[in-house]
C-alpha cells in the first residue's frame, strides 16, 4: 500500500461539492490523477531550478583565467 499524506488545496465550491458527492472509487481515481499531476509539476519545477543553479558554475568554468 502506498503511504499517503493529506494536504489542503483551494478549489471552487462547485468542484468541492461534486467531489464530495462522488463515489469512493471515483474519489480515489481523482486523487490518483491529482497526485500524478503534482508529481509531474514538482519534478519539472525542480529540474528547472537545478538547471538555473548549474548555469553560474558553467559560466565560471568558461571564463578565461587571468594571466600573471
Amino acid at each position: 500500500m502506498i503511504n499517503l499524506e493529506e494536504i489542503t488545496i483551494k478549489i471552487s465550491p462547485e468542484l468541492a461539492q461534486i467531489y464530495r458527492q462522488a463515489s469512493t472509487e471515483t474519489q480515489a481515481q481523482i486523487q490518483s490523477k491529482i497526485t500524478a499531476l503534482l508529481e509531474s509539476q514538482i519534478m519539472s519545477y525542480h529540474q528547472e531550478k537545478l538547471k538555473k543553479l548549474g548555469k553560474p558554475w558553467t559560466n565560471v568554468a568558461k571564463k578565461p583565467k587571468p594571466t600573471v
